[in-house]
C-alpha cells in the first residue's frame, strides 16, 4: 500500500510526462505614443510593447507571429524569462498604424496563447481631427471677425485630439478569486466598452475615471478563456487576450 507522501511523489511525477498545460500568454500591449501629430518631411518613431504571463512550465517555449499594418510579418519564439516583446516603427506619413502579436504555430512550436494589437494613430500637423476642411484649416465660431471665417491651427506636435477608443486588456492576476476576475482596460477618451468572454460586462470612462480602469468581472467561470473588449457608441476599437481564472 502507498503512503500518503508516495502519492503525492507519484502524482508530481505523472505531472511531469505530461508535459506543460500552458505556455506564454501574450496579455496586454501599448504604442507609445498612442497618437502624435506629424509636420511635412518629418517621421514619428512609435514603441510597441506586448506583455508575455508564464502559468504553468515556465521552460516552455511558444511560437506567435508579429504583424505589421504597414505589411510584413515575422515569426518569433517566446520563452521565459522573457516578460515582453517590443518593436520599434518610424512613420513618414498620417495615418493609424497597428502591430500584432499573436499565437502562431511554426518551426515545430506550438501556438503561445491570446492575441494582442497595439495601435498609434497619427495626424497631420495643424489638423484638428473631425473639422472636415483643407489641410491646416479649421472652422471659427461664428461671431469671429476673421475673413473667410477660418484660421490656420497652431498645434502644438504631440497633442492631437483623443479619439475614444479602447486599444488593450490585460489581467490583474494578483486579485483573482474563484468566481471573478479583474482586467485593466486601456485607451482614450471618454469610452463605453463591453468586455466579453464565458460572461459579458460594460464599463465606461469618464474625466474622473479615465483610462488606463480596472474592472471586475462576476461570475467569471475558471481555467482559460478568450476575452474581447470592444467600444461601444463612439466608442472605437477592439482588443482580445486570454486570461486564465484560478478556482
Amino acid at each position: 500500500m502507498l503512503s500518503k507522501k508516495n502519492l503525492v511523489i507519484s502524482a508530481g511525477f505523472v505531472a511531469c510526462l505530461a508535459g506543460p498545460a500552458y505556455a506564454g500568454t501574450i496579455i496586454g500591449s501599448s504604442a507609445t505614443p498612442a497618437s502624435a501629430t506629424i509636420k511635412p518631411g518629418a517621421h514619428v518613431e512609435v514603441h510597441y510593447k506586448f506583455d508575455i504571463k508564464y502559468f504553468n512550465n515556465e521552460t516552455f517555449g511558444c511560437g506567435a507571429k508579429v504583424t505589421y499594418s504597414t505589411g510584413g510579418a515575422e515569426y518569433i519564439q517566446i520563452k521565459a524569462p522573457t516578460a515582453s516583446i517590443t518593436r520599434t516603427q518610424a512613420y513618414p506619413a498620417a495615418g493609424k498604424y497597428m502591430v500584432t502579436v499573436q499565437g502562431y504555430a511554426h518551426d515545430g512550436l506550438k501556438p503561445c496563447l491570446g492575441s494582442q494589437t497595439a495601435v498609434s494613430t497619427i495626424q497631420q500637423f495643424g489638423v484638428v481631427s473631425g473639422v472636415g476642411m483643407a489641410p491646416h484649416m479649421a472652422q471659427l465660431p461664428q461671431g469671429q471677425n476673421t475673413p473667410g471665417g477660418t484660421v490656420v491651427v497652431q498645434q502644438v506636435p504631440g497633442t492631437a485630439m483623443a479619439l475614444p477608443t479602447i486599444k488593450s486588456i490585460k489581467q490583474v492576476q494578483y486579485t483573482d478569486q474563484g468566481g471573478e476576475t479583474w482586467i485593466e482596460a486601456s485607451g482614450t477618451g471618454n469610452c463605453s466598452f463591453t468586455i466579453s468572454g464565458p460572461v459579458t460586462a460594460s464599463f465606461s470612462t469618464t474625466a474622473d475615471k479615465p483610462f488606463p480602469i480596472k474592472v471586475k468581472i462576476p461570475n467569471a467561470p475558471t481555467g482559460s478563456h478568450l476575452w474581447t473588449a470592444k467600444g461601444t457608441g463612439s466608442c472605437t476599437g477592439q482588443a482580445t487576450a486570454t486570461f486564465k481564472v484560478e478556482p
